[in-house]
């Protein structure tokens, strides 16, 4: 990966991070040296959140590093990406979007897509002290 697709995925991490701290009313730092170490880009409670922004959406291979990183975190995978020029787009396993059926594997075609406010108002719902 080059420099310039590095300071990208940085910025778009750290929008990202500021997104959340701003409607969250909480501290969103992302986690830094996740490229080397191959961690997720963003720790929020029980979430590993991956964030990448590109001009065309990858979401297979997106999705399968995603988990990846979750599961060295003992986490729950979050994708969160923005396509050039349009909103951020969030995926999320249907367990957790929509509360249901705990046999469902990690593969993509299990995930549920949700956009920037919907994500916000999946957060609110959580009860963080658990």
């Amino acid at each position: 990966m080059g420099a310039m697709q590095r300071s990208k995925g940085a910025r778009a991490e750290l929008q990202f991070a500021n997104m959340l701290s701003d409607d969250l009313g909480v501290s969103v730092k992302r986690t830094l040296g996740q490229a080397r170490d191959g961690g997720c880009d963003i720790e929020l409670g029980v979430f590993a959140i991956q964030c990448k922004h590109a001009a065309k959406a990858s979401i297979k291979s997106w999705w399968k590093q995603t988990v990846t990183d979750a599961h060295k975190c003992k986490k729950i995978p979050v994708l969160a990406y923005k396509i050039n020029r349009q909103g951020w787009r969030i995926r999320m396993r249907m367990r957790e979007v929509i509360g249901i059926n705990e046999a469902w594997t990690f593969d993509h075609q299990y995930t549920e897509e949700l956009d920037y406010e919907g994500f916000i108002l999946r957060l609110r719902e959580i009860d963080w002290d658990c």
